[in-house]
C-alpha cells in the first residue's frame, strides 16, 4: 500500500512539475519563488491526498491552458540546462596520487579518460581545453613519513646540558635568582617574608 502510495506521488509531481515549472531564476524576489514553490506543494498534496481534487484540477488546467507557450519554453530551457549540468559533472575526474614505488606510471589516467596520460606523480587539471584538460599537469608531492627518534633518559639523551656553567654554590645562587627575577619573583622580598613567618612561629610555639 505505501508503495502504491509512493508511486502516485511521484506521478503526480512529476506532471505538476511539468507545467509549475518555473526556477529561482525567474523570479526578482527569494520571497516570490518561496511562494510560488508553496503554492505547487499544497497541489500536489491536494491532489495526492484527495482534497479538493476537481477545484485543484480545474485550477492545474486553467493555469496550463493560459501559460502554455511559457510553459513549453521553460521546459525546454530547463532540459537544456540539466543537460549541461550532467555533462560537466560527467567530464570531471579527480588526480591520482602516485605510488611510493612508482609501479602506477603507466596507470595514471589522461584528459581523455585513458591510461598512460601524464603518468607518474602528475593528476589532470580540469578545465576548458580539450578532454577536460586546464594547461600543464601539477605534481602531486608524496609526504614522507616523521623518523622516529631514540628514548633514553638524563644527560645521556640530551648531552651535557650544564656543561661549561659555574657549578659552584655562588653560581647556582645566581642562576636561580635570574630564573625567579625572569618569571617576576622577588627572592629578596620573598627571604624577608619567610624570615619573618619562622621568627613568629619561634615566639607563639
Amino acid at each position: 500500500m505505501a508503495a502504491l502510495t509512493l508511486g502516485r506521488e511521484v506521478q503526480v509531481r512529476a506532471r505538476i512539475k511539468s507545467i509549475y515549472n518555473k526556477r529561482q531564476m525567474d523570479f526578482n524576489e527569494l520571497r516570490e519563488y518561496n511562494d510560488y514553490l508553496e503554492q505547487v506543494e499544497d497541489i500536489i498534496f491536494n491532489l495526492c491526498e484527495g482534497i479538493d481534487v476537481k477545484a485543484t484540477e480545474a485550477k492545474v488546467d486553467a493555469y496550463r491552458k493560459e501559460n502554455a507557450g511559457e510553459i513549453a519554453r521553460l521546459n525546454k530551457r530547463n532540459e537544456e540546462e540539466d543537460r549541461r549540468i550532467a555533462e560537466a559533472k560527467g567530464s570531471e575526474w579527480a588526480p591520482r596520487r602516485m605510488s611510493l614505488d612508482g609501479s602506477d606510471v603507466g596507470d595514471t589516467p589522461g584528459p581523455t579518460g585513458g591510461a598512460g596520460g601524464f603518468g607518474g606523480m602528475f593528476g589532470h587539471t580540469p578545465g576548458t581545453g580539450g578532454g577536460g584538460g586546464g594547461g600543464p599537469p601539477r605534481p602531486v608531492m608524496a609526504v614522507p613519513k616523521p623518523t622516529a627518534m631514540p628514548q633514553s633518559g638524563g644527560k645521556a639523551a640530551h648531552g651535557a646540558w650544564d656543561h661549561g656553567l659555574d657549578q659552584s654554590a655562588e653560581g647556582r645562587a645566581k642562576r636561580e635568582a635570574a630564573i625567579a627575577k625572569a618569571c617576576g619573583v622577588d627572592m629578596h622580598a620573598l627571604g624577608m617574608a619567610r624570615a619573618r613567618q619562622e621568627a613568629l612561629q619561634s615566639i607563639f610555639c
